[in-house]
């Protein structure tokens, strides 16, 4: 049996095998796994040159298309479908949307479903790096939810300006605007694009440095309380599971981590060192560190 919980996101293209089958239910939980919704890949990564924007690339395509501004990977139809067949289901839509015309896709795809903030359909935008302003309007309309990748300030912030302009470069991963708009988003990292390590997606949330050190979208910057909450009570909201986890309450679960530091009451730039001593799954403890 597992130790951790596992949310699986089916492509959105395995929808039709999964219908009408049980043990394909959403929402279901069997020995720490469920089917969370479905995911769609919209497009690719702006590093990558896949991304999908709706201005061009400064540089030509992967295969030397000038000028690029990348594809998507599904139709607008796809899309719609999916967010209805997971609605349908009690399930959500996640999709990877990286570029500003693959997030227009999904937030049009929403619209053209009718559903807004009030049917709380919680469609999440995983990425959403390059989210314009009226994007970012569109989130708090539907109700959508934003997944940040603030890493990619980092390991690629030193890059962008080649690839897509100064002023794209430092937009990507606006967690201060939509802060701003009170929208709830969450921030993560990709395994095998980034290091797992909750704390520096923290520390790049709130610092924003490339690997020159160079500031990348400073007025992005959010707190290291909004970065806290983003990787915890708001990552349980955007998979409908903010009733059982996500924050210290009684009746939820004991899930939590004790930390090196106390990351509220030392210096941010800092806040990448901060290590996990012990993590508590379910009341027991499943992890602690070594003592040297």
């Amino acid at each position: 049996m597992l130790v951790l919980d596992v949310i699986a996101l089916p492509e959105i293209h395995s929808a039709p095998k999964m219908a009408g089958k049980p043990e394909f239910a959403f929402g279901v939980n069997v020995d720490h796994v469920k089917i969370g919704g479905l995911k769609a890949i919209v497009d690719g990564s702006p590093q990558g040159g896949t991304g999908y924007y709706t201005k061009p690339y400064l540089v030509p395509g992967p295969s030397g298309q000038s000028p690029w501004s990348g594809q998507p990977s599904v139709t607008a139809e796809e899309l719609v479908t999916a967010l209805r067949v997971a609605r349908a289901g009690g399930g959500q839509l996640f999709t990877h949307a990286n570029g500003d015309a693959a997030i227009d896709m999904v937030i049009q795809a929403q619209e053209s479903a009718g559903l807004l903030a009030r049917d709380d359909a919680r469609t999440v935008v995983v990425h959403s790096q390059f989210a314009r302003p009226d994007q970012l309007d569109a989130y708090v309309k539907l109700g959508m939810v934003p997944s940040f990748f603030t890493n990619h300030t980092f390991y690629w912030g030193d890059d962008y300006p080649a690839l897509l302009g100064p002023e794209r470069g430092q937009a990507i991963s606006p967690a201060a605007s939509a802060a701003a708009r009170g929208i709830r988003f969450t921030n993560h990292t990709d395994f095998l694009v980034t290091p797992l390590d909750s704390m520096f997606t923290v520390w790049t949330a709130v610092n924003r440095l490339s690997k020159s050190g160079k500031p990348i979208g400073p007025g992005e910057r959010i707190s290291v309380m909004r970065a806290l909450r983003a990787i915890t009570a708001d990552a349980a909201y955007q998979y409908r599971e903010e009733g059982e986890r996500g924050t210290l309450e009684v009746g939820k679960v004991a899930d939590l981590v004790l930390l090196s530091e106390n990351p509220l009451r030392m210096d941010p730039q800092r806040l990448r060192e901060v290590k996990v001593v012990e993590t508590v799954k379910g009341g027991k403890t499943v992890f602690r560190h070594a003592a040297k």
